[in-house]
């Protein structure tokens, strides 16, 4: 989800929870200075498979769905843990598939993650990954989506005030297990 707070507005806190139960007591988003910011969640579905959504100030609120969970004899898939590793780093030399350099305005790369160093599986559909975001100044966007498919027009994360942001993503394996990441303005890209 993205919030859009109006100019000068705050946002103390969002939160996301399944329609017909009750209204937890937790945040999923925060804009305490009121900038454009995104983040992933996983919410279960509710009554009817909708979920509910509180502000506690006025914004405008994007929701894009990247996917569902299915029980495995539905034909979804199962979730293997991994142990965190750093497998994309730009800031790193020399420069590589998996390392720098700094990605430029409206670049797109393609990061094979099943031939990198973190061990995945070649059969892996999907990837549960973290992405982190060192711009050198404004940061419009970053979207990240399967190899081979067309650019879709969501935010992964936003880096308005030009500050270090992660967010979550679950990103389905492209065409040789690679994904693509695309950025609006200059930044180094670290995926976990």
């Amino acid at each position: 989800m993205t919030v859009v707070p109006p100019p000068d507005g705050v946002l103390a806190y969002l939160t996301i929870w399944p329609t017909g139960g009750p209204q937890p007591v937790v945040s999923t988003l925060n804009s305490l200075n009121g900038i454009i910011l995104a983040n992933a969640a996983i919410v279960p579905a509710g009554s009817g498979g909708a979920v509910s959504f509180y502000a506690t100030n006025t914004t405008d609120l994007v929701l894009d769905i990247n996917g569902y969970f299915a029980a495995p004899a539905a034909g979804g898939l199962n979730f293997y843990a991994a142990t965190p590793c750093r497998i994309v780093d730009t800031r790193k030399t020399p420069d590589g598939t998996f390392a720098g350099p700094i990605m430029g305005a409206s670049e797109t790369r393609t990061f094979p993650l099943s031939q990198g160093p973190c061990g995945i599986s070649d059969s892996a559909a999907a990837y549960s990954l973290n992405m982190t975001v060192q711009p050198s100044g404004y940061l419009g966007y970053l979207t990240a989506w399967p190899a081979g498919e067309a650019q879709p027009q969501v935010s992964t994360l936003n880096a308005l005030e030009g500050q270090i942001v992660a967010n979550a993503a679950l990103v389905p394996a492209g065409t040789g297990g690679a994904v693509n990441v695309f950025v609006t303005n200059a930044t180094h890209v670290l995926i976990d």
